[in-house]
């Protein structure tokens, strides 16, 4: 048997033309693309090498065939997304000790009355985004509940229940897991993995996990698992300042990026915002089907985005900001 036949292949090699690095028409980029086609062909070059130092003859139409089967998958599962929308969100709202939770920022005391309708306004942006919102009741044994984002990664095939880097905030998961397990499949992560979602940043169909003093590698590794076996691919990324990866970056879909300068290097150089530092808060957006929501108060990113044609919803996050927390981490959709 072929080395590489698959019984349950979507189309025959030989049917696949062009270059799927590139978009259809575009001479740009696909980022979505890259990352997967140049591990395969790395992979490929070393193992074609394995024969005697050299290339056996053979191998060049096995490789060639498989990097072409792959880029057809790969293809078709990205076209697929695209498509795909959101259609469910998961939030907790903040309880009354709220401000007791974790936080680094010195922009003073947040406060309680003006977070929860802040809270109630995100649920309507949300709502407006075309989302079906579930509505968890606060939890004050978790201050930091609120921020439902870190307590599970979610596919929308697989949710990965994540096991807090802050020992304050183990628990907080379990809930979530319960509410998630009745949508789909979940996975969880041991002991001693630590994992939190707002180290996930995901981009189509890959996905970068930042290691962080909050995800551990072994937390990363057992993600990484789980997404390669549901057909995702994945990037492990440093985080060596600030809390969590996408407190620096965020995707906004369509191939673009907003980010800080330290994390912009992960996004081709013409399809990323690079943050002043005074509006390094701005990173974190959230892309929600048709809309992209954005802390209010940053002038100079919101020109920037809306130039790039996005329908912008502002909103103001001034009281989760003084808790280290941003929009993507109020939620978890599917």
């Amino acid at each position: 048997m072929h080395p590489f036949h698959h019984e349950d292949h979507i189309g025959p090699p030989e049917e696949i033309t062009g270059d799927l690095r590139r978009s259809p028409g575009s001479n740009t980029c696909r980022p979505d693309i890259m990352p997967q086609i140049g591990r395969i062909e790395g992979l490929c070059s070393t193992n074609a090498h394995a024969v005697n130092g050299a290339e056996a003859p053979g191998f060049l139409i096995i490789r060639k065939n498989f990097i072409n089967l792959m880029r057809y998958r790969l293809n078709v599962i990205t076209e697929k997304q695209k498509a795909k929308m959101y259609t469910k969100a998961i939030v907790r709202r903040p309880g009354r000790n709220f401000a007791e939770g974790i936080t680094t920022s010195d922009l003073g005391r947040a406060d309680f009355e003006k977070a929860l309708g802040q809270h109630t306004a995100y649920c309507e942006a949300l709502k407006r985004c075309g989302l079906e919102v579930t509505v968890l009741e606060a939890d004050e044994s978790y201050p930091d509940g609120c921020f439902v984002e870190d307590t599970a990664v979610v596919t929308g095939v697989v949710a990965v229940i994540t096991r807090p880097g802050a020992l304050s905030r183990r628990g907080e998961e379990v809930e979530i897991g319960r509410v998630l397990s009745g949508f789909m499949e979940t996975v969880t992560v041991v002991a001693p993995g630590t994992l939190e979602g707002g180290d996930v940043l995901r981009m189509d169909n890959h996905y970068f996990i930042g290691i962080s003093e909050r995800t551990s590698r072994d937390g990363a590794a057992q993600l990484s698992s789980v997404l390669a076996n549901n057909g995702y691919t994945s990037t492990e990324i440093e985080v060596k300042a600030g809390l969590h990866l996408k407190s620096d970056i965020a995707y906004l879909g369509n191939g673009n990026f907003i980010a800080t300068p330290m994390f912009a290097v992960l996004a081709p150089p013409t399809k990323v915002i690079i943050l002043e530092q005074e509006e390094y808060y701005s990173a974190n957006c959230l892309r929600v089907n048709d809309f992209l929501l954005i802390p209010s108060g940053f002038p100079k990113s919101k020109k920037r985005i809306a130039d790039l044609g996005y329908n912008i919803i502002e909103l103001d996050m001034s009281e989760f900001r003084k808790m280290d927390g941003g929009l993507t981490c109020l939620s978890l959709l599917f």
